[in-house]
């Protein structure tokens, strides 16, 4: 997700409404896999927070988040 709230499945654009619908698609025949989130740096937390519980919803059972380092 970036900074201005577009969202990417596999690095597609998604339209928010769409996203649950997405998702779901995505992840069918990678059941029981985690699912990784990057969010922008400055993104607010509940961004994640939403993005999450949708992954939940679709019975992901592990939901990482991708950090970049420092430098």
């Amino acid at each position: 997700i970036k900074e201005d709230g577009t969202l990417y499945v596999n690095l597609n654009e998604v339209d928010r409404s769409m996203l649950k619908q997405e998702l779901a698609l995505a992840y069918r025949g990678q059941e029981g896999s985690s699912v990784i989130i990057k969010g922008a740096k400055h993104l607010a937390y509940g961004e994640i927070l939403e993005l999450m519980e949708i992954c939940q919803n679709i019975g992901v059972p592990r939901v990482d988040l991708m950090a970049k380092k420092s430098k």
